[in-house]
């Protein structure tokens, strides 16, 4: 008898405390993929278009639908022909999936690796859907003559061939 007391006890003092049993089951924000190294072909029409990479990867899944690459990222983008055309790196990428637009930031370096010109910036937007880099921020042209271009702004087609530098100012050096 004395035993069924003490349960009955026990279970009339049992109740939830709302905010243990809230931090208990509230979702993490975190990413739900996180991969090191990774290394990624893309290919359209049958050949690559182009080579992604990261030291460090993060996938946050939906409604975000957010890829992250802390760590930095490089990307080579491949003409019809099958050769490099372009290359970019940065410190810090994050792709927002829904939206097709990739963003690169902090020392953002792009190459023409057909001309041998060098585009620098701290942000670059990749739109896939217009299949445009643009910049907003200020960007630095360095051309295989020697000349350097400071401009307002920059817009490219996806292989880097044809693009802008807005409001370009020749820097010249002397010794």
């Amino acid at each position: 008898m004395v035993a069924l007391a003490g349960a009955i006890v026990v279970c009339m003092s049992c109740r939830n405390d709302e905010a243990v049993v809230s931090q208990v089951c509230h979702k993490e924000e975190g990413p739900t993929e996180i991969t090191e190294d990774l290394l990624v072909y893309v290919s359209r029409s049958g050949g690559i278009s182009y080579v992604f990479s990261a030291p460090l990867y993060y996938v946050y899944p939906s409604p975000k639908s957010l890829q992250v690459t802390p760590k930095g990222l490089k990307i080579v983008s491949f003409n019809a022909d099958g050769d490099s055309a372009m290359a970019l790196t940065a410190d810090y990428g994050i792709h927002r999936e829904n939206e097709r637009l990739m963003e690169a930031k902090r020392h953002v370096v792009i190459r023409n690796l057909q001309s041998g010109e060098v585009v620098e910036t701290e942000h670059i937007i990749w739109d896939m859907n217009r299949r445009r880099l643009y910049s907003n921020t200020q960007t630095r042209q360095l051309r295989p003559d020697g000349s350097v271009y400071i401009g307002e702004s920059f817009e490219s087609d996806e292989q880097f061939e044809q693009y802008t530098i807005v409001k370009p100012k020749l820097l010249l050096y002397e010794e």
